[in-house]
């Protein structure tokens, strides 16, 4: 009934008849204690940090030993992440978009990074690693040492946009107390499709030379050839440092260079800075640049709402 005890007889209902089942029934309902509902917080169901598979376990042979990258949604859709590149995401499902493996990677100081370990929450995925050769060189020539990078992935809160912050910290007595500046290079491709017909066909696009890309002073534009898809992507402008300028290739790839300035931590010797990116998908390129280029410019408010906005929706 209504009052959670179900199998009992309401009061409407003929009391239990002399049946010892129906009776014990009865009884286990009426003497089974009252249970309060506490709905967990986004936090108490997130992952713990994980070890990222190898690209190379990741195979039919072995998919036994190949642990999943996190996915994420935004009630809209959804985007997966990349286990070889910590900028990287793929399988981008927006509907009626679609974007495949693409997005780019990120170049730090002159050193690459791939994924070292993963984390999921419902709104954000997590990525962390140290470079794979040498270390991470600032502006003026010197080494960082003990230099981390670590990017987490949002989805823009009911929106057809991706939000990236991509942050990097260091170790060193000698380099953090000034502030040090490190040269950010990403490579970025808009790999997304207005899927045509319903049921959608989920054709995920792999080929850059299937998109224009152009450049202007305030982000990258890349227009699908086979659809009306057009995505863009700008780096939020408050980030210290600031933007160094964007380029478009002629096979449909792109890149943002920036100039990110480590900020000294209270004691300890550290410092700390991000870059935050942003993409907007659509089809009017005018509105979609327009958006990516405002929403990097009120990073913090979309990317803070990306979380509270989740939690109030999983409350609601």
């Amino acid at each position: 009934g209504g009052d959670g005890q179900q199998g009992c007889p309401s009061a409407a209902e003929p009391p239990c008849q002399d049946d010892g089942a129906l009776l014990q029934l009865c009884h286990d309902c009426q003497s089974a204690p009252v249970v309060s509902v506490v709905v967990p917080t986004l936090e108490d169901l997130s992952g713990r940090w994980l070890d990222v598979s190898p690209p190379d376990n990741c195979t039919l042979e072995n998919e036994n030993l190949c642990r999943d990258s996190p996915v994420i949604s935004n009630f809209w859709g959804s985007v997966g992440t990349n286990r070889d590149d910590l900028f990287g995401i793929n399988s981008l499902t927006l509907a009626p978009y679609a974007g495949g493996n693409f997005s780019g990677s990120a170049i730090v100081g002159g050193a690459t990074f791939q994924p070292r370990l993963q984390r999921w929450r419902a709104y954000e995925a997590l990525r962390r690693s140290w470079p794979l050769q040498g270390g991470v060189r600032t502006t003026g020539g010197a080494q960082l040492k003990e230099a981390t990078l670590e990017t987490a992935v949002r989805l823009g809160f009911e929106r057809n946009m991706v939000l990236w912050r991509l942050r990097v910290d260091a170790i060193d007595h000698d380099l953090c107390p000034p502030g040090p500046e490190v040269q950010v290079s990403l490579s970025l491709v808009g790999l997304v499709r207005k899927l045509q017909t319903f049921p959608w066909q989920f054709d995920y696009p792999s080929d850059p030379a299937d998109f224009a890309a152009s450049s202007s002073k305030v982000g990258l534009l890349f227009r699908d050839r086979h659809s009306a898809a057009v995505a863009s992507f700008a780096v939020a402008t408050t980030c210290p440092g600031g933007v160094v300028g964007y380029g478009a290739n002629a096979d449909g790839t792109g890149s943002a260079q920036a100039v990110l300035r480590l900020v000294p931590s209270d004691g300890g010797g550290g410092c700390s800075g991000s870059l935050d990116v942003v993409m907007a998908v659509g089809d009017d390129a005018g509105w979609v640049q327009d958006e990516a280029s405002d929403a990097a410019g009120r990073f913090e408010t979309l990317w803070r709402e990306a979380r509270d906005l989740w939690q109030a929706r999983w409350e609601s």
